[in-house]
């Protein structure tokens, strides 16, 4: 059950139809089943503080457009105004389907933030249960993180009772870089510039916990290059979880003069089944894939059992369609026992 997913550190372009050629020419040339874009692909005050935001009506049938010409599934990144507020989305867009939903920013950074007199005017999401959703797109089940909620640890566990088979998540800049804040004329707080911090980035390595211990799944990352140094670490690709090998990418830091992030696509292909085998034990993995999983599965044997533990406590329906199915298979065989054997069953 094969499955592409795009990721990516697109150019730094600063007008819509900049950014949707970009997203077109390259939905073209990769064919992707799902493209992830970045953070705050269209709209935000930083990049485009002509269009900070957008009405749904005026971008959405764009977007979709591109879905259909390539039958291509899309989480894009947003800043739409719904009801005179300004929120911060990822939509979750099936070719066929159109969107399935969406969900809002809960973690924003002061310049955004409308309550701190933030330019961005972003108001939050202020309910946690409107984030532990999952968006069916082409047969796979997406769930979605902003930025440095990646640090959250609620968010994580709601997500991993979930069972998404793909967590994508947005980035608006490199996770080494650190806005300057100053006071606008107006005394509203506004980004000057950047720095560059220096050190272990602790980032990455709760994006790798959260993928093997959580929710055990892919995390997909894309990340706007906002023109700043490669040193700021811009990443894409993916995580993987318990057994894969990663394949996110980060641009080489360079000494001396900072050299810009140059813009990156990773297409990766996922095995869907595969993924969700590796959440159950060796045999259902079998049933899904055709073979038996890597032998390193066997040292993540409590984990599976925990899970599987975990998702009957919570009536999963994946656990009741397995049992359903289990005794089906069951009342098949019994059927054609003799009359007088039957009544043992």
């Amino acid at each position: 059950m094969s499955y592409r997913v795009l990721s990516c550190i697109p150019p730094q372009h600063r007008t819509e139809k900049d950014k949707l050629d970009w997203l077109y020419s390259t939905a073209k040339q990769h064919r992707p089943d799902l493209f992830v874009t970045p953070q705050e692909f269209l709209g935000g005050v930083y990049i485009m503080p002509g269009k900070k935001a957008y009405a749904r009506d005026e971008l959405l049938p764009k977007v979709l457009k591109l879905c259909k010409t390539f039958d291509m599934a899309m989480t894009f990144g947003v800043v739409e105004v719904e009801g005179g507020k300004n929120y911060e989305r990822i939509w979750f867009l099936d070719p066929e389907k159109g969107l399935q939903g969406h969900i809002t920013k809960f973690a924003l950074p002061r310049y955004d933030h409308v309550k701190a007199k933030g330019y961005g005017d972003i108001t939050p999401e202020t309910n946690f249960e409107n984030r532990f959703r999952v968006f069916t797109l082409k047969g796979a089940r997406v769930a979605g993180m902003f930025c440095w909620e990646v640090y959250s640890n609620i968010l994580w566990t709601g997500l991993a009772l979930a069972q998404p088979d793909l967590v994508v998540s947005l980035i608006k800049f490199g996770s080494m870089a650190w806005p300057l804040i100053q006071n606008g004329p107006d005394g509203r707080k506004e980004i000057s510039g950047f720095g560059v911090a220096s050190g272990h980035d602790n980032w990455i390595e709760r994006l790798e916990v959260a993928s093997k211990w959580q929710v055990r799944c892919p995390i997909v990352v894309s990340t706007n290059s906002w023109d700043l140094p490669a040193r700021s670490q811009p990443c894409c690709g993916t995580v993987r979880g318990i057994v894969d090998e990663p394949t996110l990418y980060t641009p080489p830091k360079g000494r001396g003069t900072p050299k810009l992030a140059e813009p990156k696509v990773v297409v990766d292909e996922f095995d869907l089944n595969h993924i969700r085998g590796l959440r159950l034990n060796k045999f259902a993995y079998a049933d899904l894939v055709g073979v038996f999983p890597p032998w390193k599965l066997v040292q993540y044997t409590m984990l599976l059992k925990v899970g599987r533990m975990e998702r009957e406590m919570i009536g999963d329906e994946l656990i009741g369609q397995r049992r359903a199915g289990r005794e089906g298979k069951l009342a098949k065989r019994v059927a054609k026992l003799p009359t007088e054997v039957r009544e043992f069953f």
